[in-house]
């Protein structure tokens, strides 16, 4: 009798967990700078917080479903799979795929509300347009979820395959899969190059406004992740080895879901960003000037050294310092008592700093960057 030896944990889905658990921290560290910023930088309504907090809260169940999958055999050869821990990886891989579903949908509402706090809301037809983007992704989305759980009759032959019954509508399902996530893609594509009419209607310098607009075509990158996932999916429906072949496929379903939360994040903590930049450029500049003191200031502290190092005869010295705010300071010499105001002597000493003066052209880009998204179309910002 021969006894075989089943590892289901392995093939590729130990990697497939690191994937998963590597691209849900750094989606949590931009969730968080996201609600930071909101809180304490540019505090305002924030449906787009909303949605996007749903989208990870999704992803994250739907990474533990695949984590649970991947430990039953999901990602790994079908002859090293226990018989037994294959209906349980397969039931747990259907849940993390309709979360897959649910997190990207959720997270191009998250965008579209954003978009909304953008354009301001007289932009009718433009209201109009993102709306019909989220809600017919929306309803193919759900759609597809709802249609993936009863292809099979009974239903629970879905992860238990070697149960009497009929799974009729597989083939259909994986062509509704392939019509979905290229349809998911387009709306990617379409949300990631809509702010780009909005922005160029700005009435600023060409800088801002490709700068502006590539703070949102981050969602290009999320587009190329389903189409990537809709390649492998058609490749699934001829695999044989069907559980090892699935990889690519989840891999590319979990990096879409997390980057719709990544790149929806980027424009929402802008104003976090330029406010650590500033803070960090002052500080630099502060320490530049400090350690290279300029020419002027060292004849100043020589000047101040030698007259304080003068003996007066006919005077005593009282020193009192002003602190102003240009930062100098004065040296005032009281008289003796008894001696006339005309005799009193007066020194000042003031140290003077020499800041290198920015060049025009980075005055004015300052002036038009602008420390949060409250950009109304209507009213457009003109450059100063």
């Amino acid at each position: 009798m021969v006894v075989v030896a089943y590892e289901s944990y392995g093939g590729r889905g130990p990697l497939l967990v690191r994937i998963a658990i590597v691209e849900a921290v750094v989606a949590t560290i931009f969730l968080l700078l996201r609600v930071y910023t909101l809180l304490f930088i540019a505090p305002r309504r924030a449906w787009d917080l909303f949605w996007n907090a749903t989208a990870w809260f999704s992803a994250l169940i739907s990474i533990i479903f695949i984590s649970i999958a991947c430990h039953n055999g999901i990602a790994n050869h079908l002859d090293k799979i226990d018989p037994e821990d294959l209906p349980t990886g397969n039931l747990f891989s259907w849940l993390a795929d309709t979360f897959f579903i649910l997190s990207s949908g959720t997270g191009k509402l998250a965008v579209i509300a954003l978009l909304f706090h953008v354009q301001g809301p007289t932009k009718r037809n433009g209201r109009r347009f993102l709306w019909f983007i989220g809600g017919s992704d929306m309803f193919w989305s759900i759609f597809q979820m709802i249609f993936l759980w009863f292809q099979c009759k009974p239903i629970h032959k879905l992860w238990h395959q070697e149960i009497a019954g009929s799974c009729m509508l597989t083939a259909a399902i994986v062509k509704v899969g392939i019509f979905v996530g290229a349809y998911c893609a387009a709306c990617d594509f379409v949300l990631a190059f809509y702010p780009i009419f909005l922005f160029w209607k700005l009435e600023t310098s060409w800088k801002t406004r490709a700068g502006l607009s590539l703070l949102f075509c981050g969602g290009a990158v999320a587009g190329a992740a389903a189409i990537l996932k809709t390649y492998y999916l058609m490749n699934l429906a001829v695999a044989e080895d069907i559980t090892y072949a699935i990889f690519p496929t989840d891999a590319w379903a979990i990096t879409e879901q997390y980057l719709i939360i990544i790149m929806s994040s980027i424009p929402a903590i802008r104003p976090l960003c330029v406010k650590v930049f500033r803070r960090a450029q002052s500080q630099l500049s502060t320490a530049k000037a400090n350690t290279h003191p300029t020419s002027q200031s060292r004849w100043t502290e020589l000047q101040s050294f030698r007259n304080t190092m003068q003996p007066s005869n006919t005077q005593s010295m009282a020193a009192a310092q002003y602190h102003g705010h240009n930062d100098s300071s004065e040296e005032i010499l009281a008289t003796h008592a008894g001696h006339s105001k005309s005799n009193s002597g007066i020194m000042v000493t003031t140290q003077v700093s020499i800041y290198p003066d920015k060049d025009e052209e980075q005055q004015h880009e300052e002036k038009e960057s602008f420390t949060d998204l409250d950009i109304s179309i209507e009213r457009p910002v003109r450059a100063e």
